[in-house]
């Protein structure tokens, strides 16, 4: 387990803003497959370009904000609140309200997918079936949950803050432990 804040922030590609890199993918002769990570929003400014790949934002803290893409306003007000763009589309942000976190996906057009949810106590437990073809994390936004490993025989608490990134091929069983649990759910298709 990791939680979201002890990763290191690293300059965005354009400098424009910092990000914590929470998973990645391989590199192959065209770049990168995928990436998940925390953007960091405290100023208005351009986003970055990333050619090949298709991104969705989602805001995860603070704002609210406008992402403009392509010309297009956007509206951010809400956690959960997502845009998918892409990689090189002319993008920028305009913060309208307190500085603001992103969930930011990104995988090669063409090549993986990727799904990007909130799930909510009123939803039940999250089971994550065993695939060797697909990767998945979860953050957890609000509440608390337990991780259950059937295979391990274990179970582990999770709170506000805490990453949990189950091991590729394995099941697993995501519990929330108080009404008002929020988990962000991303799964990256191989």
């Amino acid at each position: 387990m990791s939680r979201l804040l002890d990763l290191p922030p690293e300059p965005w590609r354009n400098g424009g803003g910092v990000t914590r890199t929470v998973a990645r993918g391989e590199e192959d002769a065209g770049g990168e497959l995928w990436r998940v990570s925390a953007a960091e929003i405290t100023t208005s400014g351009a986003f970055s370009r990333f050619p090949n790949m298709d991104r969705q934002a989602m805001l995860i803290a603070g704002g609210p904000l406008t992402l403009v893409v392509a010309c297009t306003p956007n509206t951010m007000a809400h956690v959960g609140d997502t845009v998918r763009f892409s990689g090189e589309a002319d993008s920028a942000v305009t913060l309208t309200g307190r500085p603001a976190r992103f969930w930011n996906v990104m995988t090669r057009r063409g090549g993986v997918f990727a799904e990007v949810t909130l799930i909510r106590h009123e939803h039940g437990p999250l089971v994550l079936e065993a695939s060797a073809t697909s990767r998945r994390i979860v953050l957890v936004l609000a509440g608390a949950c337990q991780w259950a490993s059937p295979e391990q025989g274990t179970t582990t608490h999770h709170e506000v803050g805490d990453l949990l990134l189950p091991t590729p091929g394995k099941p697993g069983l995501i519990q929330s432990e108080s009404p008002d649990t929020v988990l962000l759910h991303t799964r990256i298709q191989l």
